[in-house]
């Protein structure tokens, strides 16, 4: 298997963030990288960081997104359900991701310790698993 470039891991870590909504906070917290030196790579400002940032950055967001275990597999659970049941757990799935974004929210002004991350990770899996089950449903 090839390996990466510098470039292609710096796409891959950007990509992850945004899709995992990963704040530049969280990730300087996680990998004690300088929060504004990691926010100028997300928004595409630094011009040249070092490899060993970058990789330090790519595994960690790889490890996230693996962490998700989100399969990518289209679920088949509701295929038996009716229009009527199926739109009763849209309505309901749709409102249980607000309350999922709520305390996402809630939890990115929360002091950064181990129970918090442990939380918003766990938040986010749910938040996933929801999704899947919504586009089940479609």
């Amino acid at each position: 298997m090839k390996q990466l470039t510098k470039e292609e891991k710096l796409k891959k870590f950007i990509e992850i963030t945004k899709n995992c909504n990963i704040s530049a906070y969280l990730i300087s917290k996680e990998t004690g990288l300088n929060e504004g030196g990691i926010g100028k790579i997300l928004n595409n400002k630094s011009k040249n960081p070092h490899l060993s940032t970058v990789n330090i950055l790519y595994n960690y967001a790889i490890n996230y997104d693996n962490s998700l275990n989100i399969v990518n597999e289209p679920a088949t659970l509701y295929d038996n359900e009716t229009t009527e049941d199926k739109a009763v757990l849209t309505s309901t799935y749709k409102a249980l991701l607000e309350d999922v974004d709520t305390l996402l929210a809630k939890l990115e002004n929360a002091p950064p310790d181990i129970v918090t991350l442990n939380q918003r990770r766990e938040a986010l899996e749910l938040k996933a698993k929801i999704q899947k089950d919504l586009e089940a449903l479609k």
